[in-house]
């Protein structure tokens, strides 16, 4: 849960093995050599809106109806 939910993979972050050093050292090596922390900044900015309440509230009524 938590990461999975509000990070897409290689869209607005990476998601890694949190226990295995290389695994997390990969991770930010390649944000930071490429730059894509600039697209997975903007892709995450675009996405937060479908954690928004009221965006929530919609899909249960939409359900409920």
């Amino acid at each position: 849960g938590g990461a999975s939910d509000a990070i897409e993979h290689e869209k607005t972050g990476l998601i890694c093995d949190g226990s295995n050093l290389d695994s997390i050292y990969y991770s930010i090596n390649s944000m930071l050599e490429n730059k894509k922390y600039l697209e997975y900044g903007k892709g995450a900015k675009d996405n937060v809106s479908k954690f928004y309440w009221s965006k929530i509230i919609e899909k249960y009524i939409d359900i409920l109806n």
